[in-house]
């Protein structure tokens, strides 16, 4: 591999085809782990609200089971008992919420993954400064 295929893959000028030419190699590279770390931070935040939009449906839909049931006490014209509606509407509201959570937590879990490998390569990077990493990690 020779140097002008090196810095084309490192977005550097040089290249065979270089694209259009930034400040430094370090702000290039800046430029790539802040993408990096906002893709993570995206990701954690979908896992979070997904996590969340589970409970809130699981909670909704156990309700209105729960009242359904109340009310299918003889009110519909057949016979179901309510407490077999109340207790599939729970464990219904149960799976869609459990559903949601492990969804959540793999989003997450993706998120806290994609964080860790841009620490390390950040970390081991030699196209920034110390206080360059610092920023790049939001340590500073």
């Amino acid at each position: 591999m020779s140097t002008g295929d090196v810095n084309y893959s490192l977005g550097m000028p040089g290249g065979p085809v270089g694209p259009p030419m930034m400040s430094s190699p370090g702000m290039m590279v800046m430029r790539r782990y802040s993408d990096g770390y906002r893709t993570a931070r995206f990701m954690r935040g979908l896992g979070l609200t997904l996590k969340i939009i589970g409970a809130v449906l699981g909670v909704l839909i156990a309700i209105v089971f729960l009242i359904a049931g109340a009310n299918a006490e003889g009110s519909y014209g057949y016979r179901m008992p309510g407490g077999l509606i109340q207790i599939l509407g729970l464990i219904y509201g149960i799976f869609v919420w459990f559903a949601l959570f492990v969804v959540g937590s793999r989003v997450s879990a993706e998120g806290q993954i994609l964080m860790a490998v841009l620490d390390s390569a950040v970390h081991t990077s030699p196209f920034i400064t110390h206080e360059q990493r610092a920023q790049a990690m939001s340590i500073m």
